[in-house]
């Protein structure tokens, strides 16, 4: 029973994501989010969800649109909110709702250029 409890608590310890994944495995990614013209979309937070592997992330955006963080390697669904969750009238309806239509692929070093067309 000892052993049993020792290992239990070995394996809480490690720090897995949902995907069974360490937290460790995380990637740094860079990128720029912009609107169909070209203007920076600034000030928003960027809600990533996992489609294949690794944990749910925000990340704000810069007011100049660009943005750096670490996650999972793999593809995210992505959408975008004000801080607390309120939307925006840069951000097209379609890419506020939470869907999984927009998707990136995140991979170690990545630099993304996001282009949200209405």
């Amino acid at each position: 029973m000892r052993y049993f409890l020792v290992t239990l608590i070995a394996f809480v310890g490690l720090g897995c994501g949902e995907s069974g994944k360490p937290i460790a495995d995380a990637v740094d990614f860079s990128g720029k989010v912009t609107d169909a013209t070209g203007k920076p979309i600034g000030g928003v937070e960027m809600h990533l969800q996992p489609l294949d592997s690794g944990k749910p992330a925000i990340i704000p955006l810069g007011a100049d649109g660009s943005f750096k963080s670490k996650a999972v390697a793999g593809k995210y669904a992505f959408s975008f909110q004000m801080k607390g969750g309120a939307a925006t009238a840069k951000v097209p309806v379609s890419y506020r709702d939470g869907s999984k239509d927009h998707t990136i692929v995140v991979s170690s070093g990545a630099s993304l250029e996001i282009k949200l067309i209405p």
